[in-house]
């Protein structure tokens, strides 16, 4: 899965289950997954980055956020 588009508000995501809500929301903004399951619970938030496995897994609406590695900052829904 390789997404992009104007109702993603310059999001770009790569991977299987990659921020899922990417396609679904207006409110997701700047972000960017690469990997299975990175920012794969968001729904606002905005400005991450998630590279690697599961990166900001748990995140839901974090914002500016940097998680490289698998399993990076899993279970982190902060700022």
């Amino acid at each position: 899965l390789l997404a992009y588009s104007s109702t993603t508000n310059a999001s770009t995501v790569f991977g299987q289950n990659a921020d899922p809500s990417a396609s679904t929301t207006s409110l997701f903004v700047a972000n960017t997954a690469f990997g299975y399951y990175a920012l794969g619970s968001n729904a606002t938030g905005i400005q991450n980055t998630a590279i690697g496995y599961a990166a900001l897994r748990s995140s839901t609406s974090g914002y500016s956020n940097v998680a490289v590695g698998q399993a990076a900052l899993r279970y982190s829904n902060g700022n």
